[in-house]
């Protein structure tokens, strides 16, 4: 399994933060069980971001899955059934200092 699948999974999705001018995208959770406390996803030299919000199998803000390639792309599956996708070089996953809330 890859590593940011399996850091991912089950993480609880608080906000996406896409900044069209310095070309970057973070993704910012409230923690997994692999990762117990916040953290963030930061993507680089981003070129696009598709995301929907139908929820077709139900509310949900955690994840299910996380699929990386081809293309430097980085799709995420929401429990929801929505997808997420970054197009991307590179990513970087950090602990986040602050408390989040949902």
């Amino acid at each position: 399994m890859d590593e940011l699948a399996r850091n991912l999974h089950d993480a609880v999705l608080l906000k996406i933060e896409h900044d069209w001018q310095s070309r970057t995208c973070k993704l910012l959770f409230r923690g997994a069980p692999a990762i117990g406390q916040p953290f963030h996803v930061e993507f680089h030299d981003v070129t696009g971001v598709e995301l929907s919000a139908l929820a077709p199998w139900g509310p949900s803000s955690s994840v299910l899955d996380v699929a990386t390639g081809p293309g430097e792309r980085v799709t995420i599956t929401m429990q929801s059934g929505d997808i997420l996708v970054v197009h991307s070089p590179n990513y970087s996953l950090k602990r986040t200092d602050q408390s989040l809330r949902d």
